[in-house]
């Protein structure tokens, strides 16, 4: 399938450019990696993708067709699928891809499927928000994508985030991070929780210690979430967290002994296949959701641990498409305008009440027009934090971030290699 250059001067291409734009400004990143090019796919399986050289790619009839600047109530699903897939792809466009000469880098196909689930869950967090800024309101928010990695990273950001930090604001620091130190950043909020006063605060030793963590979260079941279907997203979050129980006691026991010694962390998985391609967004809705919102998983649950999994063939898996967004299930039931901190609704389920900490609630109808600047304080709440012009500068060193294929759940490594497919949202 040939996919068609949509002309600059164009009402397609003014559109998409004004909603990326907006996008941007409500959450600043380090960077914008679309180079201005929009392409109409006829791709009946995604909705849209960025690929690596920046090109944009959004379905003509799932996405370019239902930019019309305003609600149209006889499509009021099929606009809001469009402009979910609009707000995904910009989010993916915010930060690079990796972190040249980090140490802790996972580049692997495990930082790709993190990678979509963390871009879902900010998408569908903020859909209403950005939908009525964007002039589109009364949209109903639709299904997560990405089943399987929505699942298991929302799961894990539950488990890692602190007494002092929530899972909204866990995400966004992950996903100011370029896509392969997003596991380091949620390590990071484990050592500082879980490993106060025991790993000395001397940066050798955080190192250490956020490396072997690291390690441990990305564990290699992640390599598949991005393409396969529903039911895995639980299981993979139960074995990531068994595995970083175990790491953490590994690490006690060891300054119990050598208190002076930075631990000697695990070498990094995977053989530098992950992070090429597309980043799409995939269809779907998120599995195990829908009955219920994601619960918090923790050590001892779903079975006894079945040790560290070996290293696997990447060259046997299929490729990997970073930022596709795919078409799922069409929305349905009333319009949610904010959710609860037990995460965002998926098909089935209503939110309810107030919106979450560091959510920005959908504000008066109006149209933010081209050109025309979002206030501070309304990207301030967007993002959850003071705005930034470019990535967080702690330990561990964050960057920039970028959205994968979306749909499925399976497996992943640590590394990174050719790229030369997109990542995108495909459609089941």
């Amino acid at each position: 399938m040939n996919d068609v250059p949509i002309p600059r001067d164009s009402p397609a291409y003014q559109e998409f450019k004004r909603l990326h734009d907006l996008a941007h400004q409500m959450r600043p990143g380090s960077a914008d990696r679309w180079n201005g090019d929009l392409y109409a796919s006829s791709n009946p399986t995604r909705f849209g993708a960025l690929d690596p050289q920046g090109n944009m790619r959004l379905s003509q009839t799932l996405v370019l067709d239902h930019l019309s600047g305003a609600t149209d109530p006889s499509r009021r699903a099929e606009q809001a699928q469009a402009i979910a897939t609009v707000l995904h792809e910009s989010l993916h466009s915010r930060v690079p891809m990796d972190d040249p000469g980090n140490p802790d880098a996972q580049r692997n196909l495990q930082s790709r499927a993190l990678d979509e689930g963390l871009t879902e869950y900010q998408t569908v967090s903020n859909f209403q928000a950005f939908a009525d800024l964007a002039g589109y309101q009364d949209l109903p928010t639709p299904p997560a994508q990405y089943d399987s990695a929505y699942v298991a990273t929302t799961r894990v950001l539950d488990y890692a985030a602190g007494p002092d930090t929530s899972r909204r604001k866990l995400a966004d620091r992950a996903l100011d991070a370029p896509v392969s130190m997003r596991f380091n950043a949620l390590a990071d909020e484990i050592v500082r929780t879980r490993l106060d006063g025991v790993v000395p605060p001397e940066p050798q030793h955080q190192q250490a210690a956020r490396a072997e963590v690291s390690t441990a979260l990305a564990d290699m079941s992640w390599q598949g979430l991005a393409h396969s279907g529903a039911g895995l997203g639980g299981g993979v979050a139960r074995e990531s967290i068994e595995r970083v129980e175990r790491a953490v006691g590994r690490i006690e026991q060891h300054y119990q002994q050598s208190p002076d010694r930075p631990y000697g962390a695990a070498p990094a998985a995977g053989s530098g296949q992950g992070l090429g391609g597309e980043q799409q967004r995939l269809a779907g809705t998120a599995e195990g959701v829908a009955a219920g919102p994601p619960q918090q998983a923790g050590p001892g649950q779903g079975g006894p641990a079945q040790g560290e999994r070996g290293p696997v063939d990447l060259a046997q898996l299929p490729p990997a498409e970073a930022a596709a967004r795919l078409e799922g299930v069409a929305a349905q039931g009333a319009q949610v305008h904010g959710w609860q901190e037990q995460g965002p609704p998926v098909q089935g389920q209503q939110g309810q009440g107030q919106a979450m900490p560091g959510q920005m609630t959908a504000g008066q109808p109006g149209q933010v027009a081209a050109g025309q600047r979002v206030p501070v304080e309304m990207r301030a709440a967007f993002s959850g934090q003071a705005p930034a012009a470019g990535a967080v500068q702690s330990a561990p060193k964050l960057g920039d971030g970028s959205r994968g294929s979306s749909g499925a759940e399976a497996t992943a490594g640590r590394s990174v290699g050719p790229r030369n497919e997109p990542t995108g949202r495909d459609r089941d």
